[in-house]
């Protein structure tokens, strides 16, 4: 009998140990979760790289996704290796441009293949204002005028400029310089028959109309032209 009341009192104690250390496993480390990634990973028989190398391939067949259409309103893309439009030049911001460094030299040519007047300008404006007093100077003045090398516009205004040039006061002439007017008029009046060319004759035309107004306003006689 007390054989027996041991061997109960054993399996008590060793039933009471396996029940505490159950529920200490318990409480120390809970249980995982049914169907995680670790539980199906080691039940599928077929490996994680083969199941992604089967996901790629039906995306390798389908090729590359399709790019997104452009706006209807777009402007076409540029082909692949053409160069696209050059980007515009800032406007000038400088003024005057300086001229081409060949058209600078060709006029330079121009100008050096042109022959010189006869007279120099400047010479020939310094006779004009002794035309009708200095027979040399008038001699000047009329190579001057008859030159074709001469620029017209140059020629124009040597005749023209009889009415303002070799007077007492060039703005306000006077009586005193009537005989000087006169001169002028019958010497316009000989030279525009001969006149070399239709600027030299308008010229003179120009010149004695307003000669023989300043004549005829001092108080010089009214007279016609020759």
């Amino acid at each position: 009998m007390k054989s027996a009341g041991a061997a109960a009192v054993v399996v008590l104690v060793v039933g009471g140990a396996a029940i505490a250390w159950q529920q200490l496993r318990d409480t120390e480390s809970p249980a995982e979760p049914i169907g995680t990634e670790t539980d199906a990973a080691a039940a599928s028989p077929t490996p994680l790289v083969a199941r992604q190398a089967a996901v790629e391939a039906p995306r390798q067949e389908r090729g590359p996704a399709p790019e997104p259409a452009p706006p209807a309103n777009a402007a076409p893309a540029p082909a692949a290796g053409a160069a696209g439009p050059s980007p515009a030049a800032p406007p000038s911001v400088t003024w005057p441009v300086a001229p081409d460094a060949d058209l600078r030299g060709r006029s330079a040519t121009a100008a050096a293949a042109a022959p010189a007047p006869a007279v120099a300008v400047d010479l020939a404006f310094q006779a004009l204002a002794l035309v009708g007093v200095d027979p040399a100077a008038e001699k000047t003045w009329r190579r001057a005028i008859d030159d074709p090398n001469t620029p017209a516009n140059v020629r124009s205004d040597l005749i023209e400029d009889l009415n303002q040039e070799g007077y007492t006061d060039n703005s306000h002439p006077t009586q005193v310089d009537l005989p000087l007017i006169l001169a002028r008029l019958e010497l316009i009046e000989r030279l525009e028959p001969l006149a070399t060319d239709e600027v030299n004759r308008a010229a003179f035309q120009e010149a004695h109309k307003d000669l023989l107004e300043m004549y005829v306003r001092l108080g010089g006689a009214p007279r016609e032209k020759k």
